[in-house]
């Protein structure tokens, strides 16, 4: 295999929703490369790399509720806008728990990379070990559980009900050695195992042997491998501007269990954490820390749920100014940041795996520092440790004082 050329310098994302998006692009900045999540792909051509430059550019198609069919659509769309916009290399993202229309996804990416590149070929790996989701004969696991038997399989909106990636991607095949694929694989699709970050480096640098037809399919583990196999050099980062974050409004979409668990931790272990909807009769000054959640269970067919917390976010914003924004689940993210009218997120660093932050560009939220995060990952202080991490050092702890009966509060903090 002997078709890898020249290291890439302007490569692009695409993700079925806006924090998947995030956690993965994020992998890329802290790799040395300029990153980007753009909101509306016409933009595209603006973010074309100066010389000097490894730039990614992450797109959002907000597909994962939706059915195979349409995602392909989708999903088409954006890797037709990207390739037209000069990208080199292609990282599609699926969700490390293969929630969504992962068969769409790929069947998309193909043909639309396959049109510009016809010796495409899909390499498949949603392992992340840094968040215990492996992939282990084909079949992903998490912590150790096939996932059709973890709470993904529960999941309000796209639950999970097979393990097996090469049930869920129709006419993929399972390799037992990643190296074995070659040029006699034109247009196939491809499943490879991985427990570790050694096993994920082994397949990044497969594909990048693949060359430009190489489209790595996977989540942030697979998204931190390819980012440093494609590399070209050190490149200093831009260091945005200190700002004093006291004030930091915190909005929940996601209806996942541990998300749930890191409001209830947040509202019980910070002082002036309140929510907002309770605030607002009483309100006489600005809230410290503010909650927006959205209500009740979510179905596939209640995202009216998600523009009322969108709306919700706005009125807030306008009632009274705050440092920052915390975002915690994709759908309601992407509700948000369009009702608001970003233009884009440059994605400037991590709080902790899986936790990127970054800064909003354009609309009313303009230079506003954000943090997104998927509403499963962490664990029940994330959200402390986010308001603890982005709060300056000469503002008071968000953290309230250490309670012995808690066994959170027992672990050393980083």
């Amino acid at each position: 295999m002997t078709k890898r050329q020249v290291q890439p310098r302007f490569v692009g994302l695409v993700a079925d929703d806006l924090t998947g998006a995030n956690d993965s692009a994020v992998q890329f900045t802290l790799a040395g490369w300029d990153t980007w999540l753009i909101r509306h792909l016409t933009e595209l051509d603006k973010l074309v790399p100066p010389a000097g430059c490894s730039r990614l550019a992450a797109v959002t198609t907000a597909s994962r509720a939706c059915t195979d069919e349409e995602a392909a659509r989708r999903t088409a769309a954006a890797v037709e806008a990207l390739a037209a916009a000069g990208v080199e290399r292609l990282f599609l993202k699926i969700d490390s728990t293969v929630r969504g229309a992962i068969a769409g996804q790929v069947t998309g990416s193909l043909a639309a990379w396959g049109a510009v590149h016809p010796d495409a070929v899909v390499v498949i790996c949603p392992a992340f070990p840094d968040h215990g989701r492996t992939v282990s004969g084909g079949e992903v696991l998490v912590a150790g559980v096939p996932v059709a038997d973890s709470v993904a399989a529960t999941d309000p909106v796209t639950p999970v009900s097979v393990s097996a990636l090469d049930q869920l991607v129709p006419d993929s095949v399972l390799l037992s050695a990643v190296d074995s694929i070659s040029d006699q694989h034109v247009g196939r699709r491809f499943v490879v195992d991985a427990r570790t970050n050694e096993d994920l480096a082994s397949i990044a640098s497969i594909i990048d042997h693949l060359g430009p037809g190489g489209i790595a399919v996977g989540s942030a583990g697979l998204a931190a491998a390819m980012a440093a196999r494609w590399r070209v050099e050190e490149q200093p980062s831009a260091r945005s501007q200190q700002r004093l974050v006291r004030r930091v409004l915190v909005a929940v979409s996601s209806p996942h269990p541990v998300a749930q668990s890191q409001v209830a931790k947040l509202l019980a272990r910070v002082p002036d954490a309140i929510r907002v909807e309770a605030a607002a009769e009483q309100r006489r000054g600005p809230i410290g820390i503010g909650v927006i959640s959205a209500p009740g269970r979510r179905t596939p067919a209640a995202d009216w749920k998600l523009v009322a917390l969108a709306g919700q976010v706005a009125t807030e914003l306008n009632r009274q100014p705050y440092d920052a924004i915390v975002l915690v689940g994709g759908d309601g993210a992407l509700a948000i940041l369009d009702l608001l009218g970003a233009m884009a997120v440059k994605i400037t660093g991590q709080i902790s795996s899986g936790i990127p932050r970054g800064i909003v560009v354009g609309g009313l939220a303009d230079g506003l520092p954000i943090v997104t995060k998927s509403g499963g990952f962490g664990d029940a202080r994330s959200l402390l440790d986010i308001i603890d991490s982005i709060r300056t050092e000469d503002e008071t702890s968000a953290l309230a004082q250490p309670d012995a009966s808690d066994p959170d509060q027992q672990e050393e903090r980083r």
